[in-house]
């Protein structure tokens, strides 16, 4: 329910909310079946990874 408060106010459904979430869970499901640590890093390493990616695809 907290992501309602960042999506604007035309979002009238709850299926953008499932669609985040599930694109999120597979985009890391060989991390989760790893020790917490070691699927913290690699959640972290590709989200930072994607970041470069986004930017270096805004700045060209």
């Amino acid at each position: 329910m907290w992501t309602r408060a960042f999506l604007g106010t035309t979002c009238k459904s709850d299926i953008v909310e499932k669609n985040l979430c599930e694109a999120f869970n597979s985009s890391i499901v060989k991390a989760r079946f790893k020790s917490i640590i070691k699927m913290l890093e690699d959640i972290r390493t590709k989200m930072m990874t994607r970041i470069v990616e986004k930017k270096k695809l805004c700045n060209e």
